[in-house]
């Protein structure tokens, strides 16, 4: 989804338009906005670093794994989606701008009012990052002196800057956390099952388990671009066709899902949108014996 030479704002020396979008327009960065989409899919919906996402503490060890793959597909499903609801440029589309990057306001608006958040609150990265607009000092230009204007950040310090969005511990989880959540959840299952029926073949290990690694990778990409959430039918036809029996529970108010379904997290380069391609690298496979429907995806 994005790389820290995206992330990371180079400086800019006299740049006056960037220092002052930085101050006035802060929201056209695309690092802010994707600080706010990762804001929306932990803290907003109650999701933690520790109770979810390094693997929650009251689960047996098997459990725990699984709860801990959901969620932090959650993460990266729900980012991605609220990105493209509020159709801001991926650093793969040829429209992306670090420092004027489009988005729709309205939309923008909306996810506010969903997650209950001031669409005025302040999304930049402030750790490491130090601006200025015409301020004390001057620089020579050809056009002879000017006040300085700046804006630097450390490399060090904003790399991994959207991670200061996530909440350590929840409180619970929000209303519109639940809602989010069943999406997901409903999207893993029929991303994962759905794979599989449409290629006819197994998603583990290698060989023809390619396609259908690829297939899962089309069908979260058509998750994340489709209008609303996924659709209870879609999960529950495929449940029924995969004849997958409903035996975990992640949480209260949550969908159930099967409890062998575990992912093998790996990278997943983003082509151009126009190639229409997605490449899967996973970093390891299950073992056959295991039996696990498994599938890969990018870790967020």
């Amino acid at each position: 989804m994005y790389t820290s030479d995206s992330y990371v704002l180079p400086s800019t020396e006299g740049n006056i338009n960037v220092a002052n979008q930085w101050h006035n327009a802060p929201l056209a960065f695309w690092q802010t906005q994707l600080n706010f989409a990762t804001w929306c899919a932990t803290t907003g919906c109650g999701v933690s670093v520790h109770d979810h996402l390094r693997g929650h503490y009251d689960f047996a060890p098997d459990s725990r794994n699984l709860s801990q793959l959901i969620f932090r597909f959650h993460v990266y499903y729900q980012t991605r989606k609220i990105l493209h609801q509020i159709s801001a440029p991926l650093p793969t589309d040829e429209s992306w701008n670090r420092y004027n990057n489009t988005y729709n306001h309205t939309a923008y608006q909306a996810v506010c009012t969903e997650f209950d958040v001031d669409p005025k609150s302040d999304w930049r990265l402030n750790r490491g990052t130090e601006w200025l607009a015409r301020g004390p000092g001057s620089i020579i230009t050809r056009f002879g002196s000017e006040l300085q204007s700046y804006l630097r950040q450390s490399a060090s310090e904003a790399e991994n800057g959207f991670v200061y969005s996530m909440i350590d511990q929840t409180q619970g989880f929000t209303h519109a956390g639940i809602d989010r959540l069943n999406d997901s959840l409903r999207t893993y299952v029929w991303a994962i099952l759905g794979s599989q029926s449409e290629q006819r073949t197994p998603i583990l290990g290698s060989g023809t388990a390619f396609t259908a690694q690829q297939q899962f990778l089309t069908n979260v990409e058509a998750a994340i671009e489709q209008d609303g959430n996924t659709s209870v039918v879609k999960y529950q036809d495929v449940l029924q066709y995969a004849r997958s029996k409903l035996d975990f529970v992640l949480g209260e108010q949550l969908c159930m899902c099967p409890s062998d379904m575990y992912l093998v997290v790996g990278r997943i380069q983003l082509q151009q949108r126009d190639s229409g391609c997605y490449h899967s690298h996973a970093s390891r496979h299950k073992p056959e014996s295991e039996h696990r429907k498994t599938a890969v995806y990018s870790d967020p």
